[in-house]
């Protein structure tokens, strides 16, 4: 964040997981019914209309239809009880009681998960109470602002004609199930706060298109919305303005009823439910708001133009071990894979790559962010089938954009959810935006060539003032405004009638090159779909302007009046990788502070340590010590070298520059140890053997330690390397995630044969095999770098609870070793503040497979 935005920038950096919600399934396969089956149904309802046939028959008395009728549905339902009863039972001998409690309390709201949220009952007593008038203000907005975006959505598909005949919201009110305000890390100047929000109420909606009536019932909508009140003014009502949006797409769901009902299907039914989800989203999911002006002293321009947060470029590599969908010949084929990939309402789409299981997409694009606290990154896989237009779920990954903020670029390998197999490999990249027009000269040409962003344009349309009536018109246009930049375009909302139309909307654009790119505005009449002015500016005259700012500025308007003007203000960001400071960015991945370089011997306790046993054949020789920049030239240069010394060698030095590498080196060349990192990582290979092991200044205990990093690991004897992990939770998917980095200096009993390494993980007490994690394993080296990230489900109570255990085994056992078992740490949970995640070194000592 750039350091020059004030309070402001502490909005964007809110540490606390906001909870929003899980994942929705994507796919939903429904079983085609065989002859069988539906002869049994038919047998299963004929005594019934047999029965109803005969009594009419012989003319018998409506009581019996009706207690027979009655006896009927008492018997259904007691049989449905006892059969809940039965599964239950017979589920309980198989899995545990804690799962079963957890699947039976799902959809509790969200105050009995998280203890930093509130129950809301007397807001939900409120609404109950007002819910008539809130359902009339609703019914409105739906039938002025979600009904014409509907019919323009449907005539896409060739659904025309479509219109609400009826639009009533019932009498169940929507529910905030939780509520939590943030005091911490945000400006003094704004009050920022959460709702769980759910509705699920007896609606009813009856719409007409292509001349055949349709309904909608049993709609229901449950996310996390935010609400920000800003600025703080000093007058009644104390609020300058309301913002509502939710932070990433919300769960939709409904029933179709009449003519419809025949799209309640696989792929006809994504059609109804993809536009009515877009809607929502194009209203009220970020970067979409719904903003309100509570106070007159506040400008519409300071409450409605929003800077991002920053931009995050993703670039999605590959798939792997994806799961076979399609039916060959001989069985299962392989897949079709697409991948869309989501930031909020904002979404893209990869290409089809035919039959494989393994895809290569290099596929690269650019979001912008509004809120990293809550927002994340969703990427859902697809298997593309032409034939039943319905296309099978592969899985879905996620990462918290919040993790990438620190780090600036990141790449790894995503393990595919709700499915039971695959991963997905991204490099990540977070941008900072800042207000100093020389960074531009940070991005290359190379950045430019191939189109991708090196800054955002904000613009806030205001209004027009004077506007000429259309040619062949009599009356004052319906006026609406198209922005462009490049090839990006936007539209304000349509105003009726009017000479001088306000519009007081606010949109975002990435921009390639601000010294060749324009902004574009043109102003048309829906109407008589005519030009009725327009107005450019070039946006390298922004970069002299201060601040990169022109606020509220009157452009006059070409092809118009003589007087007509649109009143607009821009602002002008650049892109910035990493974060912004007068410090350097810290290192990807890592929280913690860097260790500074030892270079003197003063540290007493390394020498107390006992030296690792080795090999008789192998003859100990004491290198040089030497300076930090010499260690990187020897490791760089001469990789046969044997890098060794007394305790005051920089070893730190060198680890910096091996984390430096290792994110940028190719993966190959870190499996076959050839490039920078190969070089570098060689020499720490060869040097492990005959390096005593070294103790992390920052891990020794001292007057300033906290009980925390004191006692968050097992201590063991021995020295078996370590393991570098980022611990953090996820409140909102109630996930516990490990980042799996790399590890170093594993003991190696035959220095003629490395191990192939790999990190296997449990969360106690849970050892079962569904419960085990582990990454691949890396051919022939002491020192793997995974960067394989690995999730928990456990809830944010139950996770002190918790012991994190960390296995380091070889695929591969060498004639010399007993167990594949190379280090062995447990992790105490409870130890930890699960506000913030933690990166840090991990030490591994001996023990029992």
């Amino acid at each position: 964040m750039a350091a020059s935005n004030g309070d402001a920038s502490q909005v964007q950096e809110v540490k606390d997981e906001e909870p929003s919600q899980p994942p929705t399934p994507s796919s939903q396969t429904v079983s085609t019914g065989s002859l069988k089956s539906i002869m049994k149904r038919f047998l299963q309802h004929f005594p019934l209309l047999l029965g109803l046939y005969m009594a009419g028959y012989f003319r018998m008395s409506l009581v019996w239809i009706v207690g027979a009728a009655g006896l009927t549905a008492v018997r259904e339902q007691w049989r449905k009880e006892r059969d809940f009863r039965m599964n239950s039972a017979r589920l309980a001998n198989f899995i545990d009681e804690s799962d079963i409690i957890k699947a039976r309390v799902v959809d509790l709201p969200s105050w009995v998960f998280f203890p930093d949220y509130e129950r809301a009952e007397w807001v939900n007593r409120i609404l109950k109470s007002v819910w008539p008038n809130v359902s009339k203000f609703i019914e409105k907005i739906v039938e002025e602002s979600i009904e014409p975006s509907v019919r323009e959505a449907l005539n896409a598909y060739k659904l025309t004609g479509f219109r609400f005949e009826k639009i009533r919201l019932g009498s169940i009110p929507l529910r905030i199930g939780g509520v939590k305000v943030y005091d911490r890390n945000v400006s003094r100047n704004e009050i920022i706060m959460d709702m769980d929000l759910c509705y699920a109420g007896d609606c009813d909606f009856r719409f007409v298109v292509k001349g055949m009536r349709a309904g909608i019932k049993d709609f229901q909508i449950k996310g996390l919305m935010r609400c920000i009140m800003k600025p703080l003014v000093d007058a009644s009502p104390f609020v300058g303005g309301l913002q509502l949006f939710f932070l990433n797409n919300p769960d939709i769901d409904f029933n179709l009823l009449g003519v419809a009902d025949v799209f309640d299907m696989p792929g006809l039914a994504d059609i109804m439910r993809k536009i009515i989800s877009d809607q929502v989203g194009a209203m009220m999911v970020l970067p979409n708001k719904i903003t309100v002006q509570m106070h007159e002293s506040v400008k519409a321009d300071t409450l409605k133009m929003h800077e991002p947060a920053g931009v995050l470029r993703v670039r999605l590599i590959e798939a792997k071990d994806l799961m076979k969908m399609d039916v060959g010949m001989l069985g299962r084929g392989k897949s079709d894979p697409y991948a869309v990939i989501n930031v909020g309402s904002q979404e893209f789409r990869t290409k089809t790559i035919t039959n494989t299981v393994n895809p290569k997409w290099d596929f690269v694009c650019e979001y912008k962010v509004y809120g990293t606290g809550g927002q994340h990154l969703t990427v859902a896989l697809f298997d593309e089938d032409d034939v039943s237009q319905t296309d099978d779920f592969l899985g879905r990954a996620t990462v918290d954009i919040h993790s990438l903020v620190k780090a600036g670029k990141k790449e790894l390998w995503a393990k595919l959810e709700d499915v039971q197999k695959g991963a997905i490999h991204l490099e990540l990249t977070w941008f900072a935006l800042s207000k100093d027009p020389l960074r531009l000269k940070d991005h290359t040409h190379d950045t430019i060539s191939v189109g991708l962003s090196t800054g955002v344009v904000s613009v806030f349309i205001d209004a027009c003032k004077m506007l000429p009536y259309a040619k062949g018109s009599t009356s004052p246009p319906e006026a609406y405004a198209i922005i462009s930049v490049g090839n990006r375009t936007a539209q304000t909302n349509i105003q009726q009638r009017s000479c001088d139309p306000v519009f007081e909307q606010a949109f975002s654009f990435l921009v390639c090159n601000p010294e060749s790119d324009d902004l574009y505005i043109k102003v048309m009449d829906q109407k008589t779909n005519t030009e009725i002015g327009r107005a450019k500016i070039v946006l390298v005259s922004l970069l002299n302007e201060r601040d990169l700012t022109l606020s509220r500025q009157p452009l006059p308007l070409k092809n118009s009046g003589p007087d007509s003007k649109v009143v607009i203000s821009v602002q002008l960001r650049i892109m910035v990788q990493g974060t912004i400071g007068d410090e350097p960015p810290p290192t990807p991945l890592s929280t913690t502070p860097a260790v500074k370089p030892i270079v003197t011997p003063s540290v007493t306790p390394v020498a107390k340590v006992a030296p690792v046993p080795l090999p008789e054949p192998l003859k100990l020789e004491p290198a040089p010590v030497i300076t930090p920049k010499e260690t990187a030239e020897v490791a760089a240069v001469k990789p046969q070298e044997t890098l060794t010394g007394p305790a005051e060698t920089p070893a730190p030095v060198e680890e910096k520059k091996k984390d430096y590498f290792s994110e940028v080196a190719d993966d190959k060349d870190q499996k076959k140890g050839t490039g920078i990192a190969g070089l570098i990582s060689a020499a720490s290979s060869a040097a492990a053997p005959v390096m005593p092991p070294v103790v992390n200044i920052s891990s020794l205990p001292t007057e300033r330690s906290t009980p925390s990093l004191r006692r968050r690991q097992v201590q063991h004897e021995g020295h078996c390397g370590r393991v570098r992990l980022t611990l953090r939770y996820s409140t909102s998917r109630q996930k516990f995630i490990v980042v799996v980095h790399q590890a170093e200096k594993l003991p190696i009993p035959d220095p003629t044969d490395l191990p192939d390494p790999y990190v296997k993980l449990y969360l106690l007490p849970d050892k079962k095999e569904s419960g085990k994690r582990k990454t691949e394993a890396i051919v022939d080296t002491n020192n793997p770098h995974y960067d394989e990230s690995f999730e928990f489900n456990v809830s944010y109570a139950e996770l002190p609870t918790r012991t994190l255990e960390v296995s380091v085994l070889s695929k591969k056992q060498s004639f010399f070793s007993k167990t594949p078992l190379i280090g062995f740490t447990k992790v105490d949970l409870s130890v930890f503040d699960w506000q913030n995640s933690v990166t840090d070194w991990f030490d591994l000592g001996p023990g029992s497979d």
